[in-house]
C-alpha cells in the first residue's frame, strides 16, 4: 500500500493533454528519494537485465530482474557522500536531495528513467516548449555507454549537467552531440593506447579480442585496433558477444567464442565485455579447462563477483586497467548498517535486504575503492554550487531555483584538490586521472583471486609502468609468449605476411643461406 504521508513522484506512461503541449504521467515512483532545497538524480544500473526484452510488442511496465550488487554499492556511495555533504559547512544552509531511478542496464529504460527525474509536477514539455527548471539539476550516470549515450542525446536539449563515473566511450568527449555530459574518468581513447602499450611491453603480438555489440564495445574495440596496429599488434580473431544479457543467441555465442579461442595460437585475449558476460565465458572456459592470459577492459577490472568465482584459479593470469581509486572516508561504516535520513526511501536496498544478507555483506561482494568517482562526481557538483550560489562561511544567497546550465557553466570551471590530487573537466568533458594496473593474483587458501596494483598508465607521457613484481600462473613462472611468428632456424628465412609483424618460415632460396635464428 502507498503511504499516504510522503508527495510520491509522478512518473510512467507519458500521455498527451488534451492541449498537446505537455505529457502527463501516472503516479508511481523512482527506487531511492530524498528531498531536499536542490536535488540531484541518479541513474543507476541497479538490475542487470530486463525480462522478455526481445518479444516487446506494445508499451508496457518494464520487468527489471538480477539486483546487482556492484551497482547498488554505487549508488549508496552517491547516498554517503550528498549526506556527508549535507553534515558538513561547506553548503550552508543548503540542503541537497537526490532521485535515484533504475536503467535496468538499458538504454531505452535509461531514457524512460531520465524522463521521470526531469518531470516537473508529473510532467514534461514537448513541442517547443523549454524545460528551464526540471525536478532535479544535474543527473550522475549512466554506468554503461549505451545507456549513457541515449541518455546525453535527450538531456543536451535542456543542457542539464550528467556526469558518469564509468561510461568511458570515446564519442561522449564529442562538445557538439553531447555538450551536458562529463565524466570523472577518462575516456577509452586513453584506455585503449594503454592496453596496446601493455602488451607491447611483454612482446604480445598475436592477441585476440571478445567484445560486446553495444557501443562500449564497439567503440572501444575500432580504438583499440588503431592503437595496436601503431605497436605491430595483430589480431587472431575479433568475436562479438550480444550485450542483452536474455539474448535468444547468448549461449549459443559463447560456446563459439570459446571454440575459437581454444583452437587459436594467440594466448593472449583482451576481453571488452560487461562483467556478467565475462563471468559466463569464464564458466565455459574454466569447464573447458582452457588457460590463458587475460586482459580485463575497465567494466569488470575490478570484478569481486568474477574474482571469488569457483574455479577461476584455473583461467590464467588476468590483468586490467582500472580508473584511478581512491579512499571513501566513513563509507565502509556506511556500509554495515545503513543510516538513512527521515522521510527518505530507498527500495533497492529493501530488495537487497529481502535477499537474508546483513549489509555487511556488500563491504565484502564489492571493492569499495572503486566508488571513488562517485565520491567526486557529487563533490563536483557541490563545488560548483558554491560558485553558483555565491557562498560564503555562514550562507548561500544564490538563487536555489536555477536553470541547470548555469551549473554546467560552473561545472566546467571547478578545479579542487582532494587527497593530494587535482580535479577538473578538461576542454573535453573528461577528467585526466591516468589508470591503475591491476594484476588479479591467486589466493591459494580461498581459490579466489586478489587485486594487487602492479603499476599504472600515465595520460601525458603514454606509458605502461610496472612498479611492482608479478607472478605468472605457469609453472616456470615466467613471461607466457603470444607471437603471430614462429622462431625461424638456420636455412630458413621470414616471409612477411598482409600483417607488418607477422611471418612464415620458408626455406632459403637456392644460393642462399641463414646460419642465425631469426625472430
Amino acid at each position: 500500500m502507498l503511504r499516504q504521508d510522503f508527495c510520491w513522484p509522478l512518473i510512467g506512461i507519458l500521455i498527451l493533454s488534451s492541449s498537446g503541449s505537455a505529457c502527463e504521467y501516472s503516479p508511481g515512483i523512482c527506487g531511492a528519494w530524498a528531498d531536499g532545497d536542490i536535488r540531484i538524480g541518479v541513474l543507476s544500473s541497479c538490475h542487470s537485465k530486463v525480462q522478455t526484452l526481445n518479444v516487446r510488442e506494445r508499451p508496457e511496465k518494464y520487468n527489471c530482474t538480477e539486483l546487482n550488487l556492484l551497482s547498488l554499492v554505487r549508488t549508496l556511495a552517491v547516498v554517503h557522500t550528498i549526506e556527508t555533504i549535507n553534515n558538513s559547512s561547506f553548503l550552508p544552509g543548503v540542503r541537497l536531495g537526490y532521485y535515484i531511478c533504475d536503467t535496468c542496464s538499458d538504454a531505452s529504460k535509461a531514457i524512460q528513467s531520465t524522463e521521470q527525474l526531469l518531470a516537473v509536477n508529473g510532467s514534461l514539455p514537448v513541442q517547443c516548449e523549454v524545460l528551464e527548471r526540471p525536478n532535479v539539476k544535474a543527473i550522475i550516470g549512466a554506468r554503461f555507454s549505451e545507456d549513457s549515450l541515449a541518455v546525453a542525446r535527450l538531456l543536451s536539449l535542456y543542457m542539464v549537467p550528467q556526469i558518469s563515473t564509468t561510461s568511458s566511450a570515446q564519442t561522449l568527449s564529442d562538445r557538439v552531440r553531447y555538450p551536458a555530459f562529463l565524466r570523472t574518468i577518462p575516456s577509452d581513447v586513453h584506455q585503449t593506447k594503454a592496453v596496446a602499450n601493455f602488451m607491447k611491453h611483454f612482446h604480445w603480438d598475436w592477441v585476440g579480442v571478445v567484445y560486446g555489440d553495444d557501443d562500449y564495445g564497439k567503440n572501444a574495440l575500432q580504438s583499440f585496433l588503431a592503437d595496436s596496429e601503431g605497436a605491430d599488434i595483430c589480431h587472431a580473431f575479433k568475436e562479438v558477444l550480444p550485450h542483452y544479457l536474455a539474448h535468444d543467441e547468448i549461449d549459443r555465442r559463447i560456446q563459439e567464442v570459446t571454440e575459437t579461442i581454444r583452437l587459436s595460437e594467440a594466448k593472449v585475449v583482451l576481453l571488452i565485455l560487461k562483467e556478467e558476460l565475462v563471468f559466463n565465458l569464464f564458466k565455459e572456459m574454466i569447464r573447458q579447462n582452457i588457460s590463458r592470459t587475460w586482459i580485463a577492459s575497465d567494466a569488470w577490472s575490478m570484478s569481486r563477483n568474477i574474482s571469488r568465482m569457483e574455479g577461476i584459479n584455473q583461467v590464467g593470469d588476468i590483468f586490467g586497467f582500472t580508473f584511478i581509486t581512491g579512499p571513501n572516508p566513513g563509507f565502509k561504516q556506511f556500509l554495515q548498517q545503513p543510516t538513512l535520513t527521515p522521510g527518505s526511501v530507498n527500495l533497492f536496498l529493501e530488495e537487497y535486504k529481502e535477499l537474508g544478507k546483513d549489509t555487511s555483506f556488500l563491504t565484502e561482494a564489492v571493492d569499495i575503492s572503486i566508488t571513488y568517482g562517485e565520491r567526486l562526481a557529487v563533490w563536483s557538483i557541490a563545488h560548483a554550487l558554491r560558485l553558483l550560489l555565491n557562498c560564503n562561511k555562514t550562507d548561500c544567497p544564490g538563487e536555489r531555483d536555477f536553470p541547470p546550465w548555469k551549473l554546467l557553466k560552473e561545472l566546467k570551471k571547478i578545479n579542487f584538490t582532494m587527497d593530494n590530487q587535482t580535479f577538473y573537466f578538461n576542454a573535453s568533458g573528461n577528467f585526466m586521472n591516468g589508470y591503475d594496473l591491476m594484476n588479479w593474483q591467486p589466493q591459494e587458501t580461498s581459490g579466489e583471486r586478489r587485486f594487487v596494483v602492479v603499476g599504472n598508465y600515465n595520460l601525458k607521457t603514454k606509458e605502461v609502468h610496472i612498479k611492482a613484481p608479478i607472478t605468472w600462473s605457469n609453472p616456470s613462472n615466467t613471461i607466457p609468449d603470444s607471437m603471430c611468428s614462429a622462431i625461424c632456424p638456420p636455412g630458413t628465412a621470414k616471409k612477411l605476411l598482409k600483417t607488418s609483424c607477422c611471418h612464415n618460415c620458408t626455406q632459403c632460396l637456392e644460393g642462399t643461406y641463414s646460419n642465425e635464428i631469426s625472430k
